[in-house]
Protein backbone atom coordinates (compact mmCIF):
# COMPACT_ATOMS: atom_id res chain seq x y z
CA UNK A 1 0.00 0.00 0.00
CA UNK A 2 2.98 2.22 1.20
CA UNK A 3 4.46 1.86 -2.69
CA UNK A 4 0.81 2.73 -4.20
CA UNK A 5 1.02 5.83 -2.27
CA UNK A 6 4.19 6.58 -3.16
CA UNK A 7 3.77 6.26 -6.68
CA UNK A 8 0.34 8.14 -6.74
CA UNK A 9 2.55 11.15 -4.92
CA UNK A 10 5.13 10.78 -7.55
CA UNK A 11 2.51 11.20 -10.38
CA UNK A 12 1.11 14.90 -9.00
CA UNK A 13 4.44 15.86 -7.44
CA UNK A 14 6.41 15.23 -11.01
CA UNK A 15 9.44 13.51 -9.00
CA UNK A 16 11.57 10.85 -8.07
CA UNK A 17 11.48 8.61 -4.87
CA UNK A 18 13.95 9.51 -2.45
CA UNK A 19 15.51 6.31 -0.43
CA UNK A 20 14.10 6.03 2.87
CA UNK A 21 15.73 5.83 5.79
CA UNK A 22 16.77 2.32 6.74
CA UNK A 23 15.36 1.51 3.36
CA UNK A 24 17.09 -1.69 1.88
CA UNK A 25 19.31 -0.77 -1.58
CA UNK A 26 17.08 -3.06 -3.64
CA UNK A 27 13.50 -1.60 -2.02
CA UNK A 28 14.54 1.45 -3.15
CA UNK A 29 15.88 0.46 -6.47
CA UNK A 30 12.41 -1.37 -7.30
CA UNK A 31 10.23 1.72 -5.86
CA UNK A 32 12.71 3.46 -8.30
CA UNK A 33 11.79 0.92 -11.71
CA UNK A 34 8.11 1.08 -10.88
CA UNK A 35 8.66 5.19 -10.92
CA UNK A 36 9.85 4.62 -13.96
CA UNK A 37 7.33 2.35 -15.14
CA UNK A 38 4.97 5.14 -15.11
CA UNK A 39 6.50 7.88 -15.75
CA UNK A 40 7.05 5.66 -19.27
CA UNK A 41 2.84 5.28 -18.98
CA UNK A 42 2.37 8.62 -19.00
CA UNK A 43 5.25 9.51 -22.11
CA UNK A 44 7.48 11.07 -20.00
CA UNK A 45 10.99 9.53 -21.51
CA UNK A 46 13.22 11.63 -19.94
CA UNK A 47 11.87 11.01 -16.17
CA UNK A 48 11.43 7.27 -17.39
CA UNK A 49 14.86 7.03 -18.53
CA UNK A 50 16.07 9.09 -15.55
CA UNK A 51 14.22 6.79 -12.75
CA UNK A 52 15.60 3.35 -14.92
CA UNK A 53 19.33 4.53 -14.93
CA UNK A 54 19.05 5.49 -11.05
CA UNK A 55 17.37 1.89 -9.99
CA UNK A 56 20.54 0.24 -11.25
CA UNK A 57 22.73 2.43 -9.58
CA UNK A 58 20.89 2.52 -6.15
CA UNK A 59 20.65 -1.64 -6.30
CA UNK A 60 24.07 -2.44 -5.81
CA UNK A 61 24.27 -5.17 -8.09
CA UNK A 62 23.10 -6.11 -11.71
CA UNK A 63 19.21 -4.69 -12.09
CA UNK A 64 18.17 -6.91 -15.10
CA UNK A 65 14.58 -5.28 -14.86
CA UNK A 66 15.43 -1.97 -14.94
CA UNK A 67 18.15 -2.60 -17.26
CA UNK A 68 15.48 -4.24 -19.64
CA UNK A 69 13.06 -1.02 -19.08
CA UNK A 70 15.93 1.48 -19.79
CA UNK A 71 16.76 -0.16 -23.29
CA UNK A 72 12.85 0.30 -23.93
CA UNK A 73 12.71 3.73 -23.48
CA UNK A 74 16.40 4.24 -25.07
CA UNK A 75 14.71 2.17 -28.02
CA UNK A 76 17.48 -0.23 -27.64
CA UNK A 77 15.08 -3.12 -27.37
Amino acid sequence: MANNLDLARMALAGELPKQRTGEPAAAYAARLNDAGVAARLRGEKGRARAAFAQAIEASGRWYARADANLAEVEGRK
